[in-house]
């Protein structure tokens, strides 16, 4: 249950709003993080930002019993998450806002942590 919800959310979080729909804070969230030469290329940013979360979303399918792929992701969640948050405080107060994902997501990746730690192993 850990493995698909977090695995839905990565794929989910890569594929729509990155992928598909490309949304605009996406966009705008890349570019502020981004230097000066490099903005011009925020969607292809995006978009690989985007297949790397949908790629750590298989991993988390195709790892069974395997603990790094946690830690992968939780490392991913904060050092993707914390630079493109700081140049946009505004978004904080709205509902739904990717702080709280992040952190639900970090949570449940911890307990996929634990609950890993004492899985039994045929090894």
């Amino acid at each position: 249950l850990v493995r698909a919800s977090l695995a839905m959310c990565w794929v989910y979080q890569g594929l729509v709003p990155k992928i598909i729909a490309h949304d605009e804070r996406e966009y705008e969230a890349a570019a502020a993080v981004l230097p000066m030469s490099l903005q011009a290329s925020a969607q292809t940013v995006v978009m690989a930002v985007g297949v790397v979360e949908i790629t750590v979303g298989l991993l988390h399918l195709l790892t069974l019993g395997r603990r790094w792929v946690f830690g992968v992701g939780i490392g991913l969640l904060v050092s993707v998450t914390a630079p493109a948050l700081a140049p946009s405080p505004s978004i904080f107060p709205h509902a739904f806002t990717p702080a709280s994902l992040v952190i639900a997501m970090i949570g449940i990746s911890g307990c996929g942590l634990i609950a890993c730690r004492d899985l039994p192993s045929a090894r």
